[in-house]
């Protein structure tokens, strides 16, 4: 198996940071390009600090992150999630996401376990039909798959702010469950 540069990198710097232990957990050779490393504070696309994800950088050791989703109404595709350490990008920017790929589930629901820094994390969930890793909308604007947020916050024109749908991870282990809705 043939494996880049940059998912080298990638996987380097999430053990490292990690204590030596595998940063997530069910993450695929294939989506470990999804580690943001400037929201790692390596590499950071400008000379400044990526603010207060660097800050996040420095975890105190790694915690368990388990995230439910449910409410499926189709078994294809996958559950796409994406994981925000600010406010920077949130909810759709995956660019600025510190952690975002497509998770495969089968029935109504998916678990998604990921092995994160403690600290401050909103998650914006997808139900993912057609592969291209976004929310597709109608003329509209309306979304046309299921979506849902940390806090399960409520959505009115627009999604949650970052505030609202962000919640606090800790060591060992915190699990979250996130509802998804269908316009």
């Amino acid at each position: 198996m043939k494996l880049s540069f940059r998912i080298l990198t990638a996987l380097l710097v999430a053990t490292t940071l990690c204590g030596g232990r595998p940063a997530l957990a069910r993450l695929s050779l294939g989506t470990a390009h999804s580690l943001n490393p400037a929201l790692l504070g390596l590499g950071a696309k400008s000379s400044e600090p990526a603010g207060e994800s660097a800050q996040m950088a420095a975890p105190s050791g790694p915690c368990t992150l388990i995230i439910h989703v449910d409410g499926f109404r189709s078994q294809k595709g996958d559950a796409g999630i994406s994981l925000f350490t600010s406010a920077d990008g949130w909810p759709e920017n995956n660019d600025k996401a510190f952690f975002h790929g497509p998770n495969p589930f089968s029935g109504t629901s998916a678990i998604i376990t990921l092995h994160v820094p403690p600290g401050r994390y909103a998650i914006a969930a997808l139900a993912d039909t057609n592969g291209d890793h976004r929310m597709d909308r109608n003329i509209f604007g309306i979304p046309k798959k299921g979506f849902g947020f940390s806090n399960n916050s409520k959505v009115f024109l627009t999604a949650p702010s970052f505030d609202k749908a962000a919640i606090p991870v800790a060591c060992p282990v915190t699990q979250t469950t996130i509802h998804l809705l269908y316009r």
